[in-house]
C-alpha cells in the first residue's frame, strides 16, 4: 500500500498550478499581439496569427487554410488593422462560439491602429490579455498574473531605456515611408513624417515641403518598411543624398525589436 501511494505521489505534478488538458486556442491579428500573448499564456496557449510575414495589414486576405483553423478557436485579439474591418463579420460567423475581443480601442487616435508601437500602450492591452486568459481559464490566473508582471518588468525597461537613447538628440523630425509610428513618435516628443499615410501618398508640393524640411533638419535617413515598398523614398533619398534604413512595426520579438528600431531612430537625429 505504502509502495503505491509513494508511486502515486511520485506521479502528481511539481507545479502548483496544473497544466490545462488542452491549450486555449487563440487567434490574433499580428505578431506583436502574438508575441505579448504568448509571454502572458506561456504554455497554457497556443496562439495563431492571421497575417501573414511580409503582408501589410491594410491589404491581406486570410487564406483558406487559416479560416478552417479558425472554427477551432476560443479567442480572437482583434486590434483595429484594416484587414479586419472587411473580414471579421465573415471570421466571427465561421466560429459563433469564439470570443472576439477589441484589444483597447479606447486607445485609438484619428483611426491610426499602430497603438502596438508605444511601449505604454503595450501595457494596456497586456492587462487586457491578462483578464481574458484568466476569465477563460481560472486555473491559470495566477501563471497569467505572474507572467504579465514579467513582462511589465520588460516593457518598463524597454521604455526607460527608449526614453533615455532618445533624449540626445538635434532634430525631433524623422522621415517613414509608411505612417505606422506616430504612436512611438509622441510617446517620445518627436515628429513622424510619412511619404504615405492613411493609404496616400504625399503629392509634388508635400514632397517638395519634405525636402525643404530635411535639409533644414539635417536629416539623413530615410525609413522604409518591407511591407509597403516606396519608389518614392528612394527617390526621394536620391535627392536628399540620404541613406535608406528598413524597420518593421510588425515584427514578431515585440521587445527586441522595438529597441533595435529605437537605436536607429536615435542614431538618424544625431
Amino acid at each position: 500500500m505504502q509502495r503505491c501511494l509513494a508511486i502515486f505521489l511520485l506521479c502528481l505534478p511539481l507545479s502548483g498550478h496544473a497544466e490545462p488538458e488542452q491549450p486555449l486556442n487563440i487567434f490574433v491579428s499580428i505578431p506583436p499581439q502574438q508575441y505579448l500573448v504568448q509571454r502572458i499564456g506561456a504554455e497554457r496557449v497556443q496562439v495563431h496569427v492571421m497575417l501573414k510575414p511580409g503582408h501589410s495589414p491594410e491589404t491581406y486576405d486570410p487564406g483558406p487554410k487559416q479560416i478552417a483553423l479558425l472554427t477551432q478557436a476560443q479567442i480572437y485579439f482583434r486590434i483595429g488593422v484594416p484587414f479586419e474591418h472587411h473580414w471579421m463579420p465573415m471570421l466571427a460567423a465561421q466560429n459563433r462560439a469564439m470570443l472576439v475581443v477589441d484589444c483597447c480601442s479606447q486607445l485609438l487616435k484619428d483611426g491610426d491602429p499602430h497603438i502596438w508601437t508605444d511601449p505604454s500602450n503595450a501595457k494596456i492591452i497586456a492587462g487586457q490579455i491578462r483578464d481574458i486568459l484568466s476569465e477563460r481559464d481560472p486555473d491559470g490566473a495566477p501563471v497569467y498574473a505572474a507572467n504579465y508582471l514579467s513582462l511589465i518588468a520588460d516593457l518598463d525597461r524597454l521604455d526607460r531605456e527608449t526614453r533615455a537613447r532618445l533624449q540626445q538628440r538635434r532634430t525631433d523630425f524623422f522621415i517613414v515611408s509608411h505612417g505606422g509610428w506616430k504612436y512611438f513618435a509622441d510617446a517620445y516628443g518627436l515628429r513622424q513624417m510619412a511619404l504615405d499615410e492613411y493609404g496616400r501618398e504625399k503629392g509634388p508640393r508635400g514632397l517638395t515641403e519634405m525636402v525643404e524640411l530635411a535639409k533644414r533638419e539635417g536629416i539623413s535617413r530615410i525609413f522604409i518598411q518591407a511591407q509597403h515598398p516606396s519608389g518614392t523614398a528612394y527617390t526621394l533619398a536620391k535627392e536628399m543624398d540620404a541613406k535608406v534604413v528598413l524597420i518593421d512595426n510588425l515584427a514578431e520579438n515585440y521587445i527586441e525589436n522595438l529597441y533595435t528600431v529605437s537605436r536607429l531612430i536615435a542614431e538618424a537625429l544625431q
